[in-house]
């Protein structure tokens, strides 16, 4: 008996894309981008520029997604031009898939927003460097309990109050924080904490 060969094919409206991005992820992403402050005359390319509604968000400058759910797992907006704060509602919290978070070499102040640990609780990779960052971090950030780099140096440079721990604040990271394999705490006010050496 002569073989049969069978051939399919689809529309391509029919396949899968590569990407999908979930439309409330997109959202959250625009909002941020609509929330937050860029100074005029940047020297970096804007990332966010590529931002809008018409595009898939997996498709952005700066955004990474997860190949097979299509959730925004890496947000990489370093040397941005940003600043003021980071509001304690931000939507950039929302991103609960969120792995890694660079903000460094921006001019975001204020306080830390302890949401932002408390939502992001699957994050392994955040860097907050290089901002204007002060006051008390948050306890909060003992629940990050998947994080393995943790970058809060160099705060300092625009502002005369430095982000500082606590002991007790301290005491909870380093118990709870087990996957921790890379601290950065330059410029980060110490003096509170009770270190074992």
């Amino acid at each position: 008996m002569g073989k049969v060969h069978f051939s399919l094919s689809f529309p391509s409206s029919f396949l899968p894309s590569a990407h999908l991005c979930l439309l409330a992820q997109r959202a959250a992403l625009l909002e941020f981008k609509n929330t937050i402050s860029v100074y005029d005359d940047c020297g970096y390319y804007l990332w966010m520029n590529s931002w809008n509604e018409s595009t898939d968000c997996c498709s952005w400058g700066a955004v990474s997604c997860h190949v097979l759910t299509g959730h925004v797992i890496g947000i990489d907006l370093s040397q941005s031009c940003l600043y003021g704060t980071l509001p304690e509602n931000s939507s950039l919290f929302h991103l609960q898939e969120l792995q890694r978070l660079n903000l460094a070499h921006n001019d975001f102040n204020g306080s830390i927003s302890s949401e932002l640990f408390n939502q992001l609780v699957s994050l392994t990779h955040l860097n907050l460097s290089h901002n204007s960052f002060s006051d008390l971090i948050p306890y909060e950030i003992s629940l990050l309990s998947k994080l393995v780099s943790l970058d809060l140096s160099n705060n300092a440079y625009y502002s005369y109050s430095y982000l500082r721990f606590d002991s007790q604040g301290f005491d909870m990271l380093a118990r709870n924080l087990t996957e921790l394999r890379n601290l950065i705490v330059d410029f980060v006010n110490m003096s509170d904490v009770a270190l074992p050496f």
